[in-house]
């Protein structure tokens, strides 16, 4: 849940916590004044916390700072699937190898999303970047068509979050999203974790 952390009147069995390898705490501050809706302390109610992405080079510490003694995870995305408009699984990432593609995505990190294109071997010749949570009305979609069309694109590539928003674009065979899964270090400790918290729930 995005900012569900923060919402504490919401019922949970474990918190996990997700967090940005890269930069977790943003610029430090606090909401206005930068990302942070809470204090970095405020991890220390956290059950579990899971870093994402590239982890850099003192992330862990500082994490480990402002949360002493609780758990703390890495994971990285990695392609796994192409769906079409429908969510129907039509083939595999390295499908896209060689292909070119005008990437569209509207989610936080898009510079993210640019990279795994590149790493599965798409030459992106366009990259359309909205804001986080972005809607896709027909003169949106109409724009990124013509983009495909300049480009001589082979595909519209997208994210499994955006495509359900495309409705606009939903009979373009071209259409793409790119599933990716979280593979976790020590994934089997994390979900033995949630498992004991969830149970203890239940027993309570």
């Amino acid at each position: 849940m995005d900012d569900g952390f923060q919402h504490l009147a919401l019922g949970r069995d474990l918190d996990l916590v997700v967090l940005r390898g890269e930069r977790p705490f943003g610029n430090g501050r606090v909401f206005p004044a930068g990302a942070l809706r809470e204090p970095p302390s405020a991890l220390r109610r956290a059950g579990a916390i899971l870093l994402t992405g590239d982890v850099a080079p003192g992330t862990r510490a500082m994490v480990e700072r402002a949360a002493p003694g609780v758990a703390i995870f890495s994971g990285l995305l990695r392609p796994a699937a192409l769906t079409d408009a429908g969510g129907r699984t039509v083939g595999a990432p390295g499908d896209l190898k060689g292909a070119a593609a005008v990437a569209v995505s509207g989610i936080g990190n898009p510079e993210g999303f640019s990279r795994t294109l590149e790493e599965v071997g798409v030459c992106v010749l366009a990259h359309h970047a909205f804001p986080d949570h972005a809607a896709y009305p027909r003169n949106v979609a109409d724009g990124i068509l013509r983009s495909l069309k300049e480009t001589g694109a082979d595909f519209i590539v997208t994210t499994e979050k955006d495509i359900v928003k495309m409705a606009a674009l939903a009979e373009e065979p071209r259409l793409r999203a790119l599933r990716v899964e979280m593979e976790i270090e020590r994934g089997e400790e994390l979900a033995v974790l949630i498992m004991k918290a969830v149970r203890g729930k239940s027993a309570g």
